[in-house]
């Protein structure tokens, strides 16, 4: 796990330069598409992979050591980097929103860079830092669980079909 761990850190490192050169090229005026629907779909089946990599969680087995030491300047760093690349996210975002139907392909293009680099800059720490000692807890251990959503749900919701189908008889 230890070299997933690296090969994840340096996919994310090398993305995020990436993502930077892109949105800092968006900002400047430069509208950077990926070139067609081929490449688009490449870039995102290999994030997709790394993704997938990176959020699956085997059961029983221990975590990864973090790829960089921890201490409490890097963590603080790390967290900062990430609410400034979520706050540079919604701010372009809503920007774009508030444009509505007339939004340019410039702040298009922005917002998908700034999405871009917020996803990138989430790899690096996941991997640099583990999550557990990024977030509380129990953020952690909820969003670990994608699926608890729909089982904390579904009581209620058969509950309700019940009732539908004796109103129904």
């Amino acid at each position: 796990m230890k070299r997933v761990a690296q090969i994840g850190f340096i996919y994310g490192c090398i993305t995020s330069v990436a993502s930077l050169l892109w949105y800092c090229a968006a900002v400047a005026g430069h509208v950077m598409l990926p070139g067609g629907p081929s490449v688009m779909a490449s870039i995102l089946i290999i994030h997709g992979i790394a993704m997938t990599i990176m959020l699956y969680r085997p059961p029983l087995r221990r975590p990864w050591l973090p790829v960089l030491g921890i201490s409490p300047v890097r963590l603080r760093v790390a967290r900062t980097l990430l609410i400034c690349a979520t706050a540079n996210f919604l701010f372009c975002a809503t920007l774009a929103l508030r444009e509505g139907d007339r939004v340019s392909v410039r702040q298009l293009a922005v917002v998908l860079s700034s999405m871009a680099l917020l996803n990138t800059v989430y790899v690096v720490v996941h991997w640099a830092f583990r999550p557990a000692n990024l977030f509380p807890r129990q953020l952690v251990s909820s969003v670990s669980n994608s699926f608890s959503f729909f089982r904390h749900r579904r009581k209620p919701l058969d509950d309700e079909i019940q009732k539908w189908d004796k109103d129904i008889k």
